[in-house]
């Protein structure tokens, strides 16, 4: 059937051209085929032709280079090929080679990963794409977590590094939800902002979003240099924008811009001798848990399969609190307390 799909694919080549979001979006296809049939070579070859196809000025067959996120036609797209990516190396590495290269670029193409999901983010308008785009960057930030901690397990020189790694993930995953949950509306009302800057920024936002449309649709050349031009333009004013917004409205800045995560130097200047930090971070796809422990010396980790009953545990915690169901409230916390 593959055999198939790739005469198809070299006719439907031929007749996009090799730089095309659809071929991009091929390619993808036949990686996530090719993965679960665990050929992970010739996956990766598929993904690196993917990121080829989806960025204009980008060539390099070589899956351990990984190209600028500039000039690209689907950010999705490019996306979902940097992730796969990402996974197969893990895969890679767990079922076949056990190199740590595979672990160690996989880390780092999420955290390329990681920088176009905070770039797509000024870029989307539609509730929609919004919604699409928090799906994929939970699983990019779990993939984070768990490459990381991994890596901070077989790594005895930089296992500090891998763990605050792993901790940024877990911690800008939480960051990105609640700036979700945070409405512009509630935004607005906390800052106190003009209506006219907000205007600015709808504008802003509304021309970056049609400009990233029409590179998605693959214009001509002619239009794609005005297109890319234009994109250029948009992105330094939406720039100076968030930076005049940080300067003059600092709480509006940090509620709907500011995605930075805190460091483990920056929480450990908050803490004394006598107090810890214990943050928890769930894999979902995995069905694991992992535990930070923080205090003013050192950061540890610990993870953990999640029960068979994990899901109704919660639910049962929660109805208990809802309804004030004594009995059910000690049997439920009773067994989150001891995971």
């Amino acid at each position: 059937l593959l055999e198939y799909n790739r005469k198809e694919f070299d006719m439907y080549i031929e007749k996009k051209g090799k730089k095309h979001p659809d071929v991009a979006y091929t390619y993808n296809l036949i990686g996530n085929i090719l993965q679960a049939e665990n050929k992970f070579d010739e996956a990766l070859t598929n993904y690196q032709k993917s990121i080829i196809a989806n960025i204009s000025d980008f060539n390099n067959e070589n899956v351990f280079v990984n190209p600028a996120i500039n000039n690209f036609y689907d950010g999705n797209f490019l996306l979902y090929s940097l992730m796969y990516k990402a996974q197969v190396l893990e895969a890679r590495h767990l079922s076949k080679t056990l190199k740590l290269a595979d672990l160690t670029f996989g880390l780092s193409t999420l955290q390329l990963c990681d920088s176009l999901i905070d770039k797509l983010r000024q870029q989307t308008t539609n509730e929609a794409d919004k919604i699409s785009l928090g799906s994929i960057a939970n699983e990019v930030y779990a993939d984070g977590v768990r490459i990381a901690y991994l890596l901070s397990d077989v790594s005895f020189r930089e296992r500090q590094i891998y763990r605050e790694q792993s901790f940024y993930f877990a911690e800008k995953s939480k960051s990105a939800v609640l700036q979700e949950a945070i409405s512009d509306a509630n935004a607005k009302s906390f800052a106190n902002i003009p209506p006219e800057l907000l205007e600015e920024e709808n504008s802003l936002k509304s021309a970056m979003a049609m400009v990233t449309q029409k590179l998605a649709q693959k214009p001509s050349e002619e239009e794609e240099k005005y297109l890319r031009e234009t994109a250029f333009q948009l992105n330094q004013s939406y720039s100076e924008f968030t930076k005049s917004l940080e300067t003059k409205y600092p709480e509006y800045f940090n509620l709907k811009f500011n995605s930075a995560a805190p460091s483990i130097a920056q929480l450990q200047d908050l803490l004394n001798n006598q107090t810890a930090l214990i943050s928890y971070f769930i894999d979902e796809k995995n069905n694991r848990l992992y535990i930070y422990l923080l205090t003013v010396k050192k950061l540890k980790i610990t993870d953990h399969a999640l029960p068979e009953d994990y899901d109704r545990t919660i639910s049962g915690f929660r109805n208990s609190l809802y309804f004030m169901q004594e009995e059910a409230y000690l049997t439920s916390s009773r067994s989150l307390y001891k995971l």
